[in-house]
């Protein structure tokens, strides 16, 4: 383990090597000691950070990533993955209600043959398309029938306005 290193230091290879090593004997002597590891990462834990930075920044040094990141860098982005990660799952979420809307509308409507119209996949490019969007809403292809999950698959939905 570095002595004299700061937060805010761009770790070299093998410092990253000595570093993941230390975290590695660090918590299992933590474990031998009896001391319980945390069950989840935790951005405050200065191991599990540790451990975060000085891997992930060997595996930028392996693959050619950059930039390499300081333990204070790494920590920033680290606090802010859970936040995206559940805006993200929000989004999806009520994109998924809304489609599902949709479903029990034409249920409801009694036009089960036109359940496939309202059902779409929705890719996120990259890249926006020639008419400038990020989203590219496509049809359900149909059912494969050499396929065993979706030659019987069917869903049904209910909805009870009642509770």
């Amino acid at each position: 383990k570095k002595q004299s290193y700061k937060h805010t230091d761009i770790p070299s290879k093998e410092e990253c090597v000595t570093e993941v090593i230390s975290c590695i004997t660090d918590a299992a002597s933590m474990l031998s000691s009896g001391e319980k590891l945390l069950s989840e990462f935790d951005k405050d834990d200065k191991l599990a950070m540790r451990l975060v930075t000085f891997a992930s920044n060997l595996r930028s040094y392996v693959f050619g990533i950059e930039p390499i990141q300081s333990y204070y860098s790494a920590k920033g982005i680290a606090g802010n993955i859970i936040p995206a990660i559940a805006t993200t799952n929000a989004i999806v979420a009520g994109l998924q209600v809304l489609s599902a809307f949709q479903v029990l509308k034409k249920q409801l409507e009694k036009k089960e043959g036109e359940i496939k119209d309202v059902c779409r996949y929705t890719y996120c490019l990259r890249n926006k398309s020639r008419k400038g969007f990020y989203l590219q809403p496509t049809s359900l292809p149909d059912p494969n029938p050499k396929c065993f999950v979706c030659r019987n698959a069917k869903i049904f939905l209910a909805l009870n306005t009642e509770e």
